[in-house]
């Protein structure tokens, strides 16, 4: 079963670079109820694919969705104490969350780990230039 849901992601990466988002989005949500049901969500596969399946749901605009995945995903890192899938997440949730107009969230999510990130950093400059744009119109 485990194979099975890992051809599902390299399925899922296939479409992803043929920009098929829908076939994307069908191939992660398989692979991720295999990997939740054999391996629970605190598993790196399966936090894995929770990212994965926010990206492809920021690709096709659904940034509720994404951001549903993510917040599951850093529940888990954090339930397993998995610091080192901690950053990617919460880049991915500032994003998510300036995708729906939720600037204040998404400055919270980066400056948590912009201290460690210069990526995170220079996005939560841009995210507070984005800010200061908006409350000057």
């Amino acid at each position: 079963q485990l194979s099975v849901a890992a051809l599902h992601r390299c399925l899922s990466e296939c479409h992803a670079r043929e920009a098929s988002w829908a076939e994307a989005l069908r191939c992660d949500t398989r692979a991720l109820q295999i990997y939740e049901r054999l391996c629970g969500p605190q598993d790196e596969r399966t936090i894995s694919v929770r990212v994965e399946l926010a990206r492809v749901h920021m690709r096709l605009k659904d940034p509720t969705r994404a951001l549903g995945q993510l917040l599951k995903a850093r529940a888990a890192c954090t339930a397993h104490g998995r610091h080192d899938s901690t950053l990617p997440v919460a880049k991915m949730l500032a994003c998510a969350y300036s995708a729906l107009g939720r600037h204040a969230e998404a400055t919270s999510q980066l400056s948590t780990v912009c201290a460690d990130d210069a990526e995170a950093s220079q996005m939560l400059e841009a995210l507070e230039v984005l800010e200061e744009s908006a409350n000057s119109w």
